[in-house]
């Protein structure tokens, strides 16, 4: 079992990404907005719905309630923390990070392409360059050259005039958890609502849904204190949960709901988590 240790993509770290971010035009203080008229901020890479009519000088990024956040730009979309939105454009995609630190690991979720490639240099060289074909909701590179001068670049290609995109781009570090032990559990949370009458109607109201995962790893005893410490970090941060490399089933982005170690031996133990992942 092993888990990307996700690093946060920011402004400065973009060197270029071919999907501009022209959603909806800028907010200006001194435009009048009809009711639900939508503005973006590129400061804060969001889209702003405005949520009355003779919307005049109310500034959207400064949590104006006039507003209603109506997620991320669609540059932006495969960055943010959520699993429900996604970055899409008409033709290929290309984006090209200098993160300025260590990157270990790549993760593309959910890519509407024919193939992605994923190229790394360090100071103008190529070191690494690798392409995979699209056919599984998640694809992973698990082994960057590690540089912190590196220039990472990731092309989403599809055929000719078919639209490209991708819910999440991951960048980060692997943490190994261990070997994964037989018969993990996999399910589904369902956030959907459904309410039963008295006379017997039940109304559903669609919602969204979220991975869920139940595992145990045999990891190295004398590792048991380094991965507690590790795996506690990530409580409150999203990260790519991997049971099995290659399974999609078995591949959660999310946050661990429960980590405990059975330390059974003097030189193995057993970690148990259970996985959610983030709603779709």
């Amino acid at each position: 079992m092993k888990v990307i240790e996700r690093t946060k993509v920011t402004a400065a770290m973009i060197v270029n990404v071919t999907v501009p971010e022209t959603d909806y035009p800028a907010w200006a203080a001194g435009t009048t907005y009809a009711l639900g008229a939508r503005v973006i901020s590129t400061a804060t890479h969001r889209v702003y719905e405005s949520a009355i009519a003779g919307n005049i000088g109310n500034d959207p990024t400064a949590g104006a309630t006039q507003w209603l956040d109506a997620g991320p730009t669609n540059r932006w979309a495969m960055f943010d923390d959520s699993a429900g939105s996604s970055t899409m454009v008409v033709t290929s995609l290309s984006v090209t990070l200098a993160p300025a630190v260590v990157i270990g690991a790549l993760a593309v979720l959910d890519a509407v392409a024919a193939t992605v490639r994923v190229e790394v240099t360090v100071a103008g060289v190529g070191v690494y360059d690798r392409t995979v074909q699209a056919t599984r909701a998640v694809l992973t590179f698990l082994d960057l050259p590690q540089a912190a001068n590196a220039q990472i670049k990731v092309t989403l290609t599809s055929a000719a005039g078919a639209a490209v995109g991708l819910s999440t781009l991951i960048i980060g570090n692997v943490l190994d958890l261990g070997t994964t032990e037989q018969s993990p559990s996999i399910g589904i949370t369902d956030y959907s609502r459904r309410e039963t009458d008295d006379f017997g109607v039940t109304t559903v109201v669609e919602r969204g849904w979220a991975k869920r995962m139940t595992l145990r790893s045999r990891i190295d005893t004398s590792a048991v204190a380094r991965v507690q410490k590790r795996v506690a970090r990530l409580r409150a941060t999203p990260a790519l949960w991997i049971g099995e490399e290659g399974y999609d089933a078995l591949s959660i982005y999310g946050f661990f709901k429960s980590f405990s170690v059975d330390i059974a031996l003097l030189t193995s133990s057993f970690c148990s988590f259970e996985i959610e992942g983030l709603a779709a």
